[in-house]
């Protein structure tokens, strides 16, 4: 993607390691910072999910950096929307250690804190809390002048995780009702009475694979009455899942809502 405009704002993040990190774990971390972007973008600035699209600029060498456009519906979002999502970020993560979290969630996005609120965020400090001389900067480039407003160490990363786990813990096993996921399978039993677990995966809860449940009715239409591979297909539903710790431990599917052909 070429910079056009060099007014345009960019989100930087600087990763600087003393050791190599677990690459899954590296990649939960983006993830989490996509949602938390996403999340911002919907509750502070009514931009819903989906709407926003969020683009790897580049990375250098040396020290990680990456540099993140963003385009809402096309046209470039010139607003300082990721010098606010940096200041923002930094207050939730202070709210965190003060034991204040829930307060925040409930002022800032008017909204009781979920355990998938706590599993986002546990993903983001994962990224980096076990190298603990690791350091993790957050801040934004506007016309090649580069600001941060975010900093953190593994130190800092390894508490977050234990603060959260500790959270995760005091909690019982949490339903939550997830509405529009996209679901994949891993894999499927064909008989009834197979001992083989149906598993699937849903990207924006976890990318492990989790075991399904259904009526007979949403797998046959699923699994058997599909004149296609189910394997190389995706499937749009509204899904209950079941948590322990903050993990999930059970997808039921309530309803299919569409389904389409994933790309080779």
């Amino acid at each position: 993607m070429n910079i056009e405009n060099k007014n345009e704002e960019f989100l930087i993040i600087k990763l600087e390691y003393k050791k190599p990190i677990e690459f899954y774990s590296f990649l939960r971390s983006f993830l989490a910072l996509n949602k938390k972007v996403n999340y911002y973008l919907a509750y502070e600035q009514n931009i819903q999910y989906g709407e926003s699209e969020i683009y790897l600029e580049s990375i250098k060498e040396g020290s990680i950096l990456i540099t993140l456009g963003q385009k809402i519906l096309g046209v470039v979002f010139k607003k300082l929307i990721f010098k606010s999502f940096a200041f923002y970020l930094k207050e939730e993560i202070d709210a965190l250690f003060e034991d204040k979290l829930e307060e925040f969630y409930k002022k800032k996005y008017k909204k009781d804190l979920t355990t998938n609120d706590m599993r986002t965020l546990l993903d983001f400090f994962k990224g980096f809390s076990n190298d603990l001389k690791s350091e993790y900067h957050i801040g934004t480039q506007v016309s090649n002048i580069t600001n941060t407003y975010l900093s953190l160490t593994g130190k800092d990363a390894a508490a977050g995780v234990h603060t959260i786990e500790k959270k995760l813990e005091k909690q019982k096993p949490i339903s939550n009702e997830y509405k529009n996921e996209v679901l994949y399978w891993e894999q499927a039993s064909n008989a009834e009475k197979s001992a083989q677990v149906d598993k699937g995966i849903i990207d924006n809860i976890s990318l492990k694979p989790v075991k399904i449940i259904s009526s007979n009715n949403i797998k046959a239409e699923m699994i058997h009455d599909n004149k296609k591979n189910p394997f190389k297909m995706f499937y749009l539903v509204d899904v209950e899942v079941r948590t322990i710790q903050g993990e999930p431990v059970l997808y039921i599917i309530k309803k299919i809502l569409d389904k389409g052909e994933r790309e080779a």
